[in-house]
């Protein structure tokens, strides 16, 4: 059904150190935290989780995920990145969708789109600080760094690029937008303080280096030196994947024409990251909500080399 999906994962001489795939963990069950009142915290089991972001670190697959019943905290899912082995779960402040994360390799950190106060954030993790979190201590994490990103409704998704955060909205209908970052030395955003109308406080929000306009569904975003991969996904349709050679403008473009090569994956695509030469995939259609429709559920993530899937 998915010719090229078979040719770029399954038939592929895995060469490398690492896996061509990663199983899903917590589908069953997740260890995580519940909380009437954001203070008082108890150990729960959760059986909704439903993945949503993608990180590679050099040695970790990092899945971001959120209960579909938004009665716990969402998670974090650390990977061993050699071994595919389950590492630990890390529970994160709160019940965001988390609809992207972004592994910034220049200061060894996470970022999580989550949310503040109603509004859509983003949230920065030392790999440090995910390293040493212990469940068990019944607390979620702290974040180091966490901006208000006013302009967006949600942040739908993340990737990091050439020292720039790219925070990407998602729309069915309407256009989206792609948000621009910069990253200072510090690893902080670009920020800028503003006093809100609503409760007149002076709050530090994220600023944009640029706005952009994009086409409705659009996914995922990830960037190298020489290709741009757009995914889009919507409902039980086919995702797919546009690619473009990377040129000095196109971050600035993000078109769904125009384009290299298109590929045809399974239905529910959400995100897709880069790391090296391997582009990674993951899909949110073997979660509790929709794991029993009779099409197909891809329960792993998926690597693919970059070089097999472009032919040029």
């Amino acid at each position: 059904m998915y010719p090229s999906l078979k040719k770029e994962v399954f038939n592929v001489p895995n060469v490398s150190s690492i896996p061509n795939t990663y199983v899903l963990p917590g589908l069953d069950s997740t260890r995580t935290l519940y909380t009437k009142d954001d203070q008082n915290f108890k150990l729960a089991s959760c059986g909704a989780m439903t993945p949503q972001g993608l990180a590679v670190t050099q040695d970790h697959i990092i899945i971001s995920a959120y209960c579909h019943t938004r009665k716990h905290n969402s998670v974090l899912y650390l990977i061993d990145k050699k071994t595919g082995d389950f590492v630990k779960e890390v529970v994160l402040q709160g019940r965001p969708h988390a609809g992207g994360i972004a592994y910034d390799p220049i200061h060894d950190m996470l970022w999580v789109a989550t949310s503040s106060d109603g509004i859509a954030s983003i949230a920065s993790i030392p790999m440090s600080s995910l390293l040493a979190y212990d469940l068990d201590a019944i607390e979620p994490i702290s974040y180091l760094y966490q901006y208000p990103v006013v302009s967006l409704q949600s942040s739908s998704f993340i990737a990091y690029y050439d020292k720039c955060l790219y925070i990407g909205l998602f729309t069915n209908s309407n256009n989206g937008a792609i948000y621009r970052y910069s990253i200072m030395e510090d690893g902080s955003l670009s920020s800028v303080n503003v006093t809100t109308t609503y409760s007149r406080n002076i709050r530090e929000i994220a600023q944009p280096e640029s706005v952009t306009l994009i086409e409705n569904r659009i996914q995922g975003l990830a960037m190298n030196d020489n290709y741009q991969f757009l995914s889009t996904s919507w409902g039980f349709l086919n995702s797919q994947i546009y690619v473009h050679s990377q040129t000095d403008d196109i971050v600035t473009t993000f078109e769904l024409t125009n384009v290299l090569m298109k590929e045809i994956y399974p239905r529910q695509l959400e995100q897709i990251c880069v790391e090296d030469d391997d582009l990674y995939l993951l899909f949110e259609s073997a979660a509790y909500p929709y794991r029993y429709y009779p099409l197909p559920s891809v329960d792993y993530v998926l690597r693919v080399n970059i070089n097999s899937l472009v032919r040029e």
